[in-house]
């Protein structure tokens, strides 16, 4: 467990964890999280958990928009789209 506040994401839902605890509520975006607690100026970890993939990631690729995640992004998208027309 990283002794700094770090970001941890699933999809589409980041949040910022602390000894286990979280600092936010659910943001849409990972900049969203982190300036939800920017005022405190946090040290944040340069990892960030994937909780998709359960494993720490660079928190810059995440920043960035790492493919992983936006592929994510869009077969969730593509999925709650087919699930949308499936029960019209």
């Amino acid at each position: 467990m990283s002794k700094k506040p770090y970001l941890s994401f699933n999809t589409n839902q980041f949040r910022l964890i602390w000894n286990g605890m979280p600092l936010t509520i659910d943001k849409p975006t990972a900049q969203d999280a982190i300036n939800a607690f920017a005022h405190y100026n946090p040290v944040i970890d340069d990892r960030a958990w994937n909780g998709d993939a359960l494993e720490w990631v660079s928190l810059s690729s995440v920043l960035q928009g790492n493919s992983t995640t936006q592929d994510m992004r869009a077969l969730m998208t593509e999925y709650e789209n087919e699930l949308r027309c499936s029960k019209n």
